[in-house]
């Protein structure tokens, strides 16, 4: 079969034929490296069986999975102090794409940036890849949840100049680039069916549950804490939205 996109102005041009009645065709290779960025409260293990598919069914190879630390400065205000990313035992340079693990996966960064802070570690990661490959590669960027937001963080305050000569494309999933409303947290945490499940699920990040009804998963960006970068028309995102250069 093939596959079209519908706009209300007509129908894209057919891609390549991914699979057939009597057999599978897999895609080429890549013509950019992927790097995934995963979202809050989660690692690099979040893409494992999206990896696994790549892999084993359509033979793309693995290049391995750069990490930040929390205490890391990927800020590009110095570079002769920038922190590159620290890389796993099997790393490949060459590889079809990559996964990452940032600083922090609530952003509560020592620094006090939050996903501001993201945003230069996926400069770091980004920067590393290239000088590990020829200098004119750019890179595509599939991005989950709240690594969107730190993948538009770079591109549009990190480094604005330089991101549309590394980045072909930026792919989000499920990314909230109008923020999460506060009574939308406020009714989950107060929910009588949901709210035991967070305390449940998150008995190490929940900390408290505050008279307005917030949970405080340790200042994480969706909760009441100091880092409100999710929440909608936080400084951040206002930074985000309201900028021009994202398009």
């Amino acid at each position: 079969f093939r596959i079209t996109a519908v706009y209300p102005t007509g129908e894209s041009d057919p891609s390549p034929i991914f699979a057939q009645p009597n057999g599978f065709v897999a895609p080429p290779h890549p013509l950019n490296p992927i790097l995934f960025l995963h979202g809050i409260d989660a690692d690099a293990s979040a893409w494992q069986s999206t990896a696994y598919f790549l892999n084993h069914t359509l033979g793309w190879t693995c290049g391995g999975t750069l990490s930040y630390g929390p205490n890391d400065d990927p800020s590009k205000m110095d570079p002769n102090t920038t922190t590159l990313p620290q890389t796993c035992p099997s790393f490949y340079p060459s590889g079809d794409f990559f996964t990452v693990n940032f600083g922090d996966k609530f952003a509560n960064y020592p620094d006090g940036q939050g996903i501001f802070h993201q945003g230069y570690e996926v400069g770091g990661f980004i920067k590393f890849l290239r000088e590990q490959q020829k200098p004119s590669q750019k890179l595509s960027v599939v991005a989950w949840s709240m690594g969107g937001l730190a993948a538009r963080s770079y591109i549009q305050v990190s480094d604005p100049i330089s991101s549309p000569r590394q980045i072909s494309d930026l792919i989000t999933l499920g990314t909230p680039h109008w923020g999460v409303d506060r009574s939308y947290i406020k009714g989950l945490a107060t929910n009588p069916v949901v709210a035991p499940l967070l305390l449940l699920l998150f008995p190490d990040k929940i900390e408290a549950l505050d008279s307005r009804g917030f949970f405080d998963m340790d200042g994480a960006c969706v909760a009441d804490g100091d880092s409100t970068d999710l929440t909608t028309l936080s400084e951040f995102l206002q930074s985000l939205d309201y900028n021009p250069t994202f398009g």
